[in-house]
């Protein structure tokens, strides 16, 4: 029988820790070694890093003049430009340091992103697992009394239902694998439709389309939707 136990992921903090450089030793070990093994949390790791590198982008400073020292008799002109630029630029740093700590919380802490990051850090399990286009559309059947079809494709990958809270208590998540990236559709009744925008720097993406009766929100990494186009409304039934 195939070994199943799956090792438990390091916790929230690790990840941060690691992202900053200050894992050593044994530590830094295990994490690696853990990364290697679990691809959900590489998907996680490399997340953070866009997220991490486009606050870096925003927040990027010029670098400060070159500092020489002060003429003889030249007394407080020593503070004029070359030092007080360099001095605006250690605040300018300090605060963009605590900006980019804040935003990063915050974007983290949002609710399509906390599903998104516990998801695949969980390694994508869903509750209902899809082998067939028949069964995707029985389970929005079951739940909503309406279906819908999906239709796969070349590189993607589609693993099956789980559910949140986004829209309403029974927001349906499908979540699947494109080119290996996570990605996930939200699908609820449109009457349960309100604001699901994203915060600034997320790292994510959202893409909404109203079908049947329903609204969906395609939750990714990527530039442009791929699976909102491949949901289509069943035939009628005879």
């Amino acid at each position: 029988m195939p070994d199943e136990t799956r090792a438990i992921p390091p916790a929230p903090e690790a990840l941060d820790v690691y992202l900053d450089g200050l894992l050593e030793g044994a530590d830094l070990e295990a994490f690696e070694a853990a990364m290697a093994a679990d691809p959900a949390l590489r998907a996680e790791v490399e997340l953070q890093r866009r997220i991490d590198a486009a606050l870096r982008r925003h927040f990027a400073l010029p670098e400060a003049p070159a500092l020489h020292p002060p003429a003889a008799g030249a007394g407080s002109r020593y503070w004029n430009t070359p030092r007080l630029l360099a001095a605006a630029a250690i605040i300018l740093l300090v605060a963009g340091i605590t900006i980019f700590g804040l935003v990063r919380y915050i974007a983290a802490d949002h609710p399509l992103v906390r599903v998104y990051r516990t998801e695949v850090a969980r390694g994508l399990k869903p509750a209902w697992v899809c082998d067939t286009d028949e069964q995707l559309g029985a389970y929005l059947e079951d739940k909503y009394g309406r279906g819908l079809t999906v239709r796969g494709g070349d590189g993607i990958d589609i693993i099956g239902w789980t559910s949140c809270t986004a829209l309403s208590p029974y927001t349906a998540v499908l979540m699947t694998r494109v080119d290996g990236e996570p990605v996930f559709v939200l699908v609820d009744l449109l009457a349960s439709d309100r604001d699901l925008s994203l915060p600034w720097l997320s790292g994510l993406h959202l893409f909404r389309r109203e079908l049947g009766g329903m609204v969906l929100y395609e939750l990714t990494p990527r530039a442009a939707p791929v699976l909102l186009d491949r949901f289509a409304e069943p035939p009628p039934r005879g």
